[in-house]
């Protein structure tokens, strides 16, 4: 899921077509700091956002429901966590679509 969520992060800048000097505020929301969502802190830490103009803000939520409840409100524009919040959330009514995950099970 992560690799998925940096091409999309690539991909949307690229689309955007901005410079480097206007750089895209982006929130992620993250469910924990465990080695499976790793990719995102590390490139966050390396400065890889930063230099495709990315001004993302990783933002480490409690749990994974509470990180599908922030995408759903709006304060995050990608989220990170399990995908039966996902399920739930759209049985629920939510316009949300889940792009990948890191557990083969």
């Amino acid at each position: 899921m992560q690799r998925l969520l940096l091409t999309a992060l690539c991909w949307l800048l690229l689309v955007a077509g901005t410079s480097a000097q206007e750089k895209v505020k982006f929130p992620v929301s993250a469910s924990s700091k465990t080695l499976g969502y790793s990719p995102l802190w590390v490139a966050s830490k390396m400065g890889f956002f930063d230099k495709q103009g990315l001004d993302v803000q990783l933002v480490l939520v409690a749990g994974a429901d509470k990180s599908t409840m922030a995408l759903v409100g709006g304060s995050v524009n990608v989220s990170s966590g399990g995908t039966d919040t996902v399920v739930a959330a759209v049985e629920q009514g939510a316009d949300l679509v889940s792009i990948g995950g890191v557990i083969n099970g």
